[in-house]
């Protein structure tokens, strides 16, 4: 059978040293002694003689364990200071059974790794820690092998060091060297490829031309222009304007030849997740400006009579609380700036043009959310709890907190309600605002003239007293109330033109009366009306029909004799003044109309021939407006 061997260890300091100067190359000056040598090739010769004759293991390895006693005495005496033989031995021997790198140098010499190594001069010192388990057996126990150490034996032996090996990084410098050149090759091609074409996320009116060249990128955004249709979005819909409509084009002006010039092509990597803004162009285009400025003016959302007014939110007076009424935002447009944005919009070729976020409609100012307002709404439900909102013809007035807070003093709590004062002074503001009795009107005359009445009685008139009244109680009541106004007199709709469009109208200058229902003049006739002397003048003014009587007795001014000026019976009587100035037959007057009045006039009544009296007094009403003008 084969033989074992095993290979003897140096001291830690000699094996540090033969280390360094293997690697070193060199010979070390201070070699081992002659006879160590000597010993060493004789061990190497005994080795070989002995791997050659194995069956000779009684007698030759005994000579070679007593060869290398001399050397393992030697290498005893260096490491461990012992003075015997057998004791030297055995340590030396256990020595190389814990050395790991001892056994990996002789796993290398198998494997013909160290024959480049065999010709170094150190290479006799490894043999001097080789030795045939007969030597083995020489040391104490003859013809036994000694086993071989474990690995953990090995790494955690004490004294004893590792040597590796030294190995060559040059395929690695390869591959790394190959791996770059090729990421090089590919990085510059692809620099080269984007010379002439267009990088990462390059878009042009929001088609991705990436990779293009700028004739292939031409004739797609030409296909896109051809197909081109905007939607303009507005509160009321959605509203739209073909390409083909506006005789929509595309213009080739070498806007994508100069994007392709100013891109870098070395940084066409950090295109990938930066794409430039620069790059999202919109295409050059023409358009028939006056077709697109009749498709907008086409759309029902610039239809200036339609459009909705924005409204604010405000605190609104509901089942006995306040509460936020929300705003209005209306359909106003402001068109001038919707036009712009429609045409920049085509001019950019975007497929949608939202007018809500272009900020073309007119919004309100408070909303809602207001949080001055959630504030004013807590105030007035503490201290002013109550609403009026005045329907005044096709006005409307409201008295609530925003104003009536102001009239109580919210740090005096023993306070148990409104200012007396503020609320009469409010109240005489609201007639001021709306009373028409005896205020100046100007209409337009039966003949067709501008004239101006002044006076009378008809008209509006608010009851002061009752409304301040009305104001107090509802105060106390927390009421919300939605009415017209308390008034003394009403009239028939709320302007200057107060008395509407059913009236009879007088022209103390021309000597003429109209009767008008509905705006349409039913009636008219010559009149003899007061004579101007100053005490029987007709007055003018506005008025109301009081009474119509048929047949009635007409008198006079009580004279100083107790007796009327006069009395005279009449078949049709329609006063007109609590004085007694009125329409009548007069059947005593021999001619109407012109200058006759200045002579012959009445006592201030309106004489009528007795046909046109009858007429009139079957078409007016009690309490139809009367206008006396000159």
């Amino acid at each position: 059978m084969g033989l074992r061997f095993r290979k003897k260890t140096k001291g830690s300091t000699e094996v540090e040293n033969d280390v360094a100067l293997a690697v070193a190359g060199t010979v070390p000056d201070e070699a081992a002694p002659v006879t160590d040598t000597a010993s060493d090739a004789a061990s190497e010769d005994s080795l070989g003689t002995e791997t050659a004759g194995a069956d000779d293991l009684g007698g030759e390895a005994a000579s070679d364990g007593t060869g290398e006693d001399g050397k393992d005495d030697a290498d005893a005496d260096a490491d461990a200071d012992a003075g015997e033989d057998g004791k030297a031995d055995a340590d030396a021997d256990a020595d190389a059974d814990e050395d790991g790198k001892a056994e990996a140098d002789a796993d290398a010499d198998e494997d013909g790794k160290d024959g480049a190594a065999a010709g170094e001069p150190d290479e006799p010192d490894e043999g001097e820690g080789e030795e045939k388990e007969g030597g083995a057996a020489a040391a104490g126990e003859p013809g036994e092998l000694d086993e071989p150490p474990t690995p953990a034996e090995e790494q955690f032996a004490p004294g004893h060091v590792r040597i590796v090996e030294k190995r060559s990084f040059f395929w690695l410098w390869m591959a790394l060297g190959t791996a770059f050149g090729l990421l090089l090759a590919g990085y510059l091609g692809l620099a080269v490829f984007f010379n002439y074409h267009y990088g990462f996320n390059t878009s042009v009116n929001g088609v991705d031309i990436s990779f293009l060249t700028p004739a292939q990128a031409e004739d797609v955004i030409r296909d896109q222009v051809d197909r081109y249709t905007l939607k303009v979005v507005s509160r009321s819909g959605t509203h739209v304007i073909p390409g083909s409509q506006i005789e929509l084009r595309y213009i080739s002006d070498n806007q994508l030849q100069r994007l392709l010039y100013e891109q870098n092509v070395f940084l066409w990597g950090a295109r990938l997740f930066n794409p430039s803004s620069a790059d999202h162009l919109a295409a050059s285009v023409t358009f028939n400006l006056d077709k697109l400025n009749a498709a907008i003016d086409s759309f029902s959302f610039m239809d200036t009579s339609s459009m909705v007014a924005p409204a604010d939110a405000y605190a609104e007076f509901v089942d006995s609380a306040y509460r936020v009424h929300p705003e209005v935002r209306g359909t106003t447009l402001n068109t001038i700036k919707t036009r712009a944005a429609i045409i920049a919009a085509v001019y950019a070729t975007e497929g949608i043009l939202d007018l809500e976020e272009s900020g073309a409609y007119q919004d309100p100012k408070v909303f809602g959310d207001s949080s001055a307002l959630a504030r004013d709404i807590e105030l007035y439900n503490k201290y002013v709890p109550f609403s009026i909102s005045y329907t005044i013809g096709g006005a409307t007035e409201t008295l609530d907190g925003r104003t009536t807070l102001d009239w109580v003093d919210i740090y005096a709590p023993e306070q148990t309600g409104l200012d007396d004062a503020a609320v009469r002074s409010w109240v005489a503001g609201l007639a001021s605002r709306y009373d028409t009795v005896g205020a100046k009107r100007t209409f337009m005359s039966g003949y067709g003239e501008e004239k101006v009445v002044e006076g009378g009685t008809y008209g509006w008139q608010i009851d002061q007293e009752a409304e301040v009244a009305a104001i107090h109680t509802a105060y106390r009541e927390r009421r919300g109330e939605e009415r017209e106004p308390h008034c003394v007199s009403r009239a028939a709709s709320f302007g200057a033109f107060d008395w509407g469009q059913t009236y009879a109208e007088v022209d103390l200058t021309e000597q003429h009366m109209w009767y008008f229902r509905d705006g349409e003049l039913i009636m008219e006739s010559d009149v003899v009306t007061g004579k101007p002397d100053g005490f029987n003048t007709t007055p003018d003014g506005v008025y109301y029909l009081l009474d119509m009587q048929s047949p009635s007795v007409l008198r006079g001014r009580i004279m100083a004799n107790g007796q009327p000026e006069y009395i005279t019976p009449v078949s049709f009587w329609m006063p007109v003044t609590v004085e007694g100035v009125g329409f009548h037959d007069a059947t005593w007057q021999p001619t109407f109309g012109g200058s006759w009045y200045v002579r012959n006039g009445s006592h201030g009544c309106i004489n009528m021939p007795y046909a046109r009296a009858r007429e009139l007094y079957s078409l007016i009403e009690t309490g139809c407006p009367v206008v006396l003008h000159y």
